[in-house]
């Protein structure tokens, strides 16, 4: 078994995506949560491209642990 691990204790939070505005008050331990804003009346074309940023979100592993998805796109962090 390896001594250690190639990835960081950050790449290994765990990721919460919601829509539930509760999340922005609850106290969090670890990992950190990303609150959907996108709503469903847009077209799925554009729903699509505002998503793409997630992948993104998870590859650049950003510290903090509340963020929001506005409907115009990109993640933008919340206070904690």
């Amino acid at each position: 078994m390896p001594a250690s691990s190639s990835c960081s204790d950050r790449r290994k939070r765990t990721s919460l995506l919601t829509q539930d505005t509760e999340f922005e008050h609850v106290p969090l331990a670890r990992g950190r949560v990303l609150i959907s804003r996108v709503p469903q009346s847009l077209t799925i074309e554009r729903r699509i491209e505002v998503w793409l940023a997630v992948r993104e979100f998870v590859q650049e592993d950003p510290a903090g642990s509340r963020f929001e998805i506005p409907a115009s796109g990109g993640i933008v962090p919340l206070p904690d």
